[in-house]
């Protein structure tokens, strides 16, 4: 199962590579044109820009963690060990468990915005 994984994991590691160079590219875009091709006005530009760095380093971190893991079961399948397989799935525990820290961040920051946007609500 694991040699049948291996492809998989590498496709979608180095699919956040590239989406993360795209982002970075995007952010160097709204940076040079003062957030004017996102239609942002006034000083905000720079502060989206960093926005996209931000973001592009949330898709290269899960990217290394992935890359890893792949790494680890193509060492494994050599070795057949039990040390590469713990390496191999530190690496994938890795990914989980820095996919589940972004996503309760996102929820946080989501419950904040919409109480918020109910605390806007209420008062006006």
């Amino acid at each position: 199962m694991l040699r049948q994984t291996k492809p998989w994991v590498r496709f979608i590691s180095v699919l956040m590579f590239i989406g993360a160079a795209f982002v970075v590219i995007a952010g160097i875009g709204i940076l040079i044109s003062g957030g004017r091709m996102v239609g942002v006005q006034g000083g905000f530009g720079p502060l989206i820009g960093g926005i996209y760095f931000v973001m592009a380093i949330l898709y290269i971190v899960p990217g290394i963690f992935l890359w890893k893991y792949a790494d680890g079961i193509r060492n494994f399948l050599e070795e057949k060990s039990a040390g590469a397989l713990t390496t191999a799935l530190e690496a994938q525990k890795s990914f989980w468990r820095f996919v589940g820290i972004v996503a309760l961040v996102i929820l946080i920051i989501y419950g904040f915005i919409f109480l918020f946007g109910l605390a806007m609500a209420l008062s006006g």
